[in-house]
């Protein structure tokens, strides 16, 4: 029996004797270009994100680290921390601390237009009022 992988040229084969003839089109082209750098932003998002919440499954200790024994708790782990008042207490002040800074934010970045005045380098600019 002849083996059918010995008859079929490989991917990395057919995608180089596409490029060789010049028949990949520009938007194929760019996306295969484009592709290495997506896959690892990928893996480098991805990766500690995936490991974060395998791991808020756990319990994980210090001493479970080093020996590598980190038994499966399920949502326990959330259970938990929603039934800390100190968990909410800290949800409170990130919440105020975003509103505050992005109003302060949107308020400067707002009325510094209308602020500044025409001297420097741009006072020899012209008018543009009627």
């Amino acid at each position: 029996m002849e083996r059918t992988e010995a008859l079929r040229p490989s991917i990395w084969a057919r995608l180089q004797a596409w490029v060789g003839r010049g028949e990949l089109r520009p938007g194929l082209l760019a996306f295969l270009l484009v592709l290495p750098a997506l896959l690892f932003l990928l893996a480098i998002i991805a990766y500690p994100v995936l490991y974060a919440l395998w791991l808020s499954l756990h319990e994980v200790t210090l001493k479970g680290l080093a020996k590598g024994e980190l038994p499966f708790v399920g949502l326990r782990n959330y259970g938990t921390i929603f039934r800390d008042p100190v968990f909410w207490r800290s949800m409170l002040h990130s919440a105020e601390f975003v509103g505050t800074t992005v109003a302060l934010e949107v308020t400067l970045g707002s009325a510094s237009p209308w602020s500044s005045t025409t001297r420097g380098p741009a006072s020899s600019a012209p008018s543009t009022r009627p």
